[in-house]
């Protein structure tokens, strides 16, 4: 990885989103970093020039007002970049960048999230990304500040000391390149360090959060949050500790030896040896050269020691930052496969599914948990998939919604890429996961997934979805939030009153395909009976794929689908299978059973 990549990244960027911004940094840094030069230098030449030579006052009084016009100038230009127009530009950027980040995240295929590095990635990217990138650009800058005021010292050093120059090239050099050894080590830490601060900050915040007090308070499950939290810790400081000596040593060789000991006091020394011994140089040269050398030094030391360094850094998280925007623009095209054929995602040719011969894995893992499955959901159509846990049932709804992009064949939707349909026509699904979530927002932005709804229609889904009749209150009616999580009005809901209201969003709209992934879960048996009235009712004519452990909910399909280690083993309606006598036949048996009467219970006394 090239640092120069990261670098000219950035500062393309930064020009594409504000060239004024980046003119006027520059300027900035070319003033301050010129400072030095022109008051300590020379200024300072020339005055002694001055007085040495018994010259005109005039011309002392011409340098004293440039001094001071330069001056006055400069600080209300600085004040202003810094205090006005630098900060606006600088939040404008961040957001940018944060947007950028969110809106390429959310593209990427749903798989990413099942690796863990994803994760990593994203703490890098959106938590410093725009950090990094401002820091990358004012470093650059600033080194090109410091490099031309170091240009102008040398106006009254050249002639003095051309063989020490070349000196203090060579050593500048080596500085260097201990900047990048250990800029390349401290990122190297930090990214070994990110999974362990997300392990620490997750097992922190289950103590804190009311997602684990229950369990904390009921089974004093703090005692394993608290052992990972320590583990974590321990393993921060570990790391930090063990590489920490090693990046010490190279930030001592670096700054000590060569910085101070070499460039800073050998130059003083040789500047000596040039006045004492060889007398060489008058006295407004000693003078000057001498303050020349303190300016170039300290110069140097900022270039080598702060600048170069953190710019090597800082310009590996913005390469990190470039990888992952490309990632996720062209991650499906990077795997290798495709999820469908060509065509107008804008104007699917009808709703029918189709899936030809599917394989799917998850990130990291050797065993396929689709294999080579095929199967076709005409138009219009409802089919069930059925099966035990760990069958492959979720996974094949999310390649079914061009979720996943599978390893090889091919999901479409009306003869198209489903992943192209899902994002052009996300409005005609309707679509209840099992495990479902509802967010700190209103009851009708829950509904509608929008930031603009209709408030009949929201009404109508509502109502539709049976939530008024699980005596649910709503205080302020549709606008009412869902937890208490930012409003006091907000509504705590119990777990059956969830599903229904997430159910609401089926009715939402004018929806072609329905996906439902176990829509009754936690229902009671009569709101369950309810639900399927309404499910069945709602899909009628519709293309419709459900997954349920309940074949109550599945029995009246067109097609029922028996699903086992990512195939699909048997297939029918419900009548066929259970004349088959397979797998679905037992699962029939074994779940009828459970509703059945024993003898003994009925001979009994009532229970109440």
């Amino acid at each position: 990885m090239k640092r120069e990549k990261g670098i000219l990244f950035t500062l393309r960027f930064i020009f594409s989103q504000s060239p004024c911004y980046v003119c006027m940094s520059l300027l900035y840094y070319i003033v301050t970093g010129t400072m030095p030069a022109v008051h300590n230098v020379l200024v300072y030449y020339l005055v002694i020039d001055i007085l040495a030579s018994g010259k005109p006052a005039a011309r002392l009084l011409a340098v004293v007002a440039f001094l001071i016009a330069y001056s006055a100038a400069t600080g209300a230009f600085c004040g202003w970049y810094e205090e006005i127009y630098s900060p606006s530009r600088e939040e404008r950027l961040a957001d940018n960048v944060k947007t950028l980040v969110l809106d390429r995240a959310v593209r990427m295929d749903l798989q990413v999230y099942d690796a863990p590095d994803f994760f990593n990635n994203i703490v890098l990217n959106l938590e410093g990304a725009h950090v990094k990138m401002l820091e990358v650009m004012k470093l650059s800058m600033m080194t090109v500040g410091s490099i031309l005021s170091i240009a102008m010292s040398l106006t009254v050093y050249i002639g003095i000391g051309m063989a020490y120059l070349g000196f203090m090239l060579v050593f500048g050099g080596i500085s260097v390149q201990l900047s990048r050894i250990i800029s390349a080590k401290q990122y190297a830490r930090k990214k070994r360090l990110v999974p362990w601060e997300r392990k620490r900050a997750y097992f922190s915040g289950l103590l804190l959060r009311r997602q684990g007090a229950q369990d904390v308070r009921l089974y004093e499950a703090d005692r394993i949050f608290k052992s990972r939290y320590d583990d974590a810790v321990d393993h921060i400081r570990e790391t930090v500790r063990k590489e920490g000596i090693g990046i010490a040593l190279l930030g001592f060789i670096q700054g000590f030896v060569i910085e101070q000991m070499i460039l800073h006091f050998g130059a003083m020394l040789y500047l000596a040896y040039e006045v004492i011994v060889t007398r060489t140089i008058g006295l407004a040269q000693f003078a000057s050269a001498f303050k020349g050398v303190s300016v170039i030094a300290d110069t140097l030391e900022l270039i080598f020691d702060r600048y170069l360094s953190r710019l090597y850094e800082c310009g590996l998280f913005v390469e990190s930052f470039r990888e992952f925007m490309e990632y996720a623009d062209n991650g499906n095209e990077e795997n290798g496969c495709s999820s469908g054929v060509g065509g107008d995602a804008n104007d699917p040719g009808g709703y029918s599914l189709q899936l030809e011969d599917v394989v799917f894995r998850y990130p990291g893992c050797e065993n396929d948990v689709i294999d080579h499955l095929s199967l076709s959901v005409p138009e219009g159509r409802r089919v069930a998939v059925v099966g035990f846990n760990g069958a492959g049932k979720s996974t094949l709804v999310k390649l079914l919604l061009g979720l996943y992009i599978p390893q090889s064949g091919s999901v479409l939707l009306g003869g198209m890429p489903a992943d192209m349909v899902r994002k052009e026509r996300a409005d005609r699904f309707g679509i209840l996961f099992q495990n479902y979530n509802l967010y700190a927002v209103s009851v009708a932005h829950n509904i509608a997934m929008d930031i603009t709804y209709n408030d009949e229609q929201v009404e109508r889904a509502v109502e539709a979805s049976g939530f008024y009749l699980s005596g649910a209150i709503l205080p302020d009616g549709l606008r009412t939030e869902v937890t208490k999580e930012f409003s006091r009005q907000g509504v705590q809901l119990s777990g059956g009153q969830q599903q229904l209201l997430v159910s609401g969003r089926l009715y939402y709209g004018g929806r072609k395909l329905f996906v439902l992934d176990e829509p009754s879960a936690s229902l009671d048996p009569r709101m369950e009976l309810e639900m399927n009235r309404r499910v069945w009712e709602l899909t009628e004519g519709a293309t419709t794929v459900i997954i349920s452990h309940r074949l109550s909910m599945t029995r009246n399909a067109d097609l029922i689908c028996y699903m086992e280690n990512g195939k699909i083993v048997e297939k029918g309606t419900h009548d066929e299978l259970l004349a088959a006598g397979g797998c679905y036949a037992k699962l029939w048996k074994t779940q009828a059973e459970k509703y059945q009467i024993r003898p003994s219970l009925a001979k009994s006394e009532k229970v109440c």
